[in-house]
């Protein structure tokens, strides 16, 4: 089971690597899952460019009724505490994390899925918490 983050989705639905289009459509869509933040970022990114909104609403909103409700993970109470001791560990050795990646990272880790980006360094200071690139090398 893989968590998509929202580059991984965004870089899906734009056709920006043909690597990850390739990957992504060879595995079963009820393998897949998102974090509710990342409808968030999504939906920020539409209002924020209207013009691209035109292209790209239609794409998204296609995409999340494949997603399907039952697979939108909620950030619960045990994702927002097991993140807030993540981030305090990783404070304490000076090392910091955007709040969205961790949240979407924590949230990956709790339900013991891998999460798939293309920024991997933003989250491999989680611990234990898996993480793929499937775009190619050369992006």
């Amino acid at each position: 089971m893989f968590v998509l983050d929202t580059c991984t989705v965004s870089d899906f639905l734009k056709h920006v690597d043909p690597t990850l289009n390739q990957k992504i459509l060879s595995i079963p869509p009820q393998q897949f899952f998102i974090s509710a933040l990342t409808i968030d970022e999504m939906e920020y990114g539409l209002t924020r460019h209207p013009d691209k909104a035109k292209k790209y609403r239609p794409l998204i909103t296609a995409f999340l009724e494949e997603i399907g409700a039952s697979r939108i993970l909620a950030v619960d109470a045990s994702v927002a505490e097991q993140a807030g001791k993540i981030r305090a560990t990783l404070a304490i050795k000076g090392l910091v994390v955007e709040q969205y990646d961790l949240l979407i990272g924590v949230t990956a880790l709790t339900h013991q899925m891998t999460l798939v980006t293309s920024n991997v360094k933003h989250f491999k200071m989680i611990p234990g918490l898996t993480v793929e690139n499937w775009r190619s090398k050369l992006h």
